[in-house]
């Protein structure tokens, strides 16, 4: 006996079929598929950036050093070098370098940065869907949206320069 067949039998009721889904607009398919992509982005954005960070820290405790010269300890998380200079990595360059040399803290990094640039796919992604449906009101709100991020990182990174 199926599902259906159940239900009818416990509820004295028969199911209903269910009805077709009618697509007659086109806006509604672009939409749909739209928020499958934006939805995909932000899914496997997280679950890469997951994974990046996860195998850095593995790496990380299993090789007992950041990949940068200098061992596991309490001194490594202060900052202390013991007198030794680390080329720790100070620019986008220098993390994916780092990252393609399985070092783990470059790893860590990447994850973390692509974790951080995953929502900001999301909103142009929203900028280019707007723009395609004709919505110039939600264009000019989005695009405040990523200037707002965006200026929030040029004042963060200015800050950390000073």
């Amino acid at each position: 006996m199926s599902g259906s067949e159940r239900v009818e039998q416990i509820t004295g009721c028969p199911r209903p079929e269910p009805r077709p889904v009618r697509r007659d607009d086109a806006r509604i398919d672009h939409a749909t598929a739209t928020e499958v992509v934006v939805g995909s982005v932000l899914r496997y954005g997280v679950a890469v950036s997951l994974a990046l960070i996860t195998v850095g820290v593995i790496l990380m405790f299993a090789t007992g050093s950041t990949g940068y010269g200098e061992n596991l300890g309490p001194a490594s998380f202060v900052g202390s070098t013991g007198g030794e200079a680390i080329a720790w990595p100070r620019s986008l360059g220098g993390v994916f370098e780092g990252a393609l040399a399985s070092r783990p803290y470059a790893l860590i990094l990447c994850g973390l940065l692509l974790l951080i640039a995953t929502p900001i796919v999301r909103v142009v992604l929203s900028v280019v869907t707007f723009l395609i449906e004709g919505d110039y009101q939600y264009v000019l709100i989005t695009l405040g949206v990523l200037a707002v991020l965006l200026l929030s990182f040029l004042l963060g990174a200015a800050e950390g320069r000073g």
